[in-house]
């Protein structure tokens, strides 16, 4: 009888383990895919310039009061060659910062957040280049190659954050909206390029 008892209590502890263990697996694969979105936005396949937050339960981050629009203008592009020496006669799009406001209706970016995006830039075009014309030999290549490009956009994102500039209700730092705005709307502009390489 103190046998079954025994058994009993052992099962129903492994089945609390289990689900507990169970649980863990679906939060692990709720990061993975906020991971992969994630990802997925550094290689510009998914672009929105209205993020999507999972930190808090799926709802959008908060704007500014003095938020801007980011427009990214891009040069008419002559490509003529279809080799990476190529890729450094494109300049880097004009980014301009639209407000909706009396006081300011846009803003020049400072220069220190432009050397931040020319060196973007220059990686964006390389990153996509390679995709396209020295494609990965296997999937861990391929794996390392996306690892690699979407911690330098996590590393321009944290850049650009901490960059002050000039908005209607005085100066402050680029917001996250606009900041994921800006190398996003770079990366499109890049793989724009690219497609055009590859149309020769």
């Amino acid at each position: 009888m103190k046998t079954k008892r025994h058994f009993r209590l052992k099962c129903k502890k492994q089945l609390g383990e289990n689900s507990i263990l169970k649980n863990l697996i679906l939060f692990k694969f709720f990061v993975l895919v906020a991971a992969v979105m994630f990802v997925a936005q550094c290689s510009g396949s998914v672009y929105k310039t209205e993020i999507k937050s999972f930190a808090n339960g799926g709802g959008e981050i908060p704007s500014l009061p003095d938020e801007a629009k980011i427009e990214i203008i891009d040069p008419d592009y002559e490509v003529k060659e279809k080799n990476v020496e190529a890729l450094e006669s494109f300049p880097i799009p004009q980014v301009k910062l639209v407000f909706d406001s009396k006081n300011i209706s846009s803003a020049e970016l400072p220069e220190d957040v432009k050397i931040i995006l020319n060196a973007h830039w220059k990686q964006a075009l390389q990153y996509f280049y390679d995709q396209e014309f020295n494609k990965p030999k296997s999937a861990q290549e391929s794996s390392e190659r996306m690892k690699i490009w979407s911690n330098y956009c996590i590393k321009t994102d944290r850049k650009l954050k901490e960059s002050p500039i000039a908005a209607p209700n005085g100066q402050r730092k680029i917001s996250q909206k606009e900041s994921m705005a800006i190398w996003g709307g770079l990366n499109r502009s890049a793989i724009n390029v690219i497609a055009k390489l590859k149309s020769l």
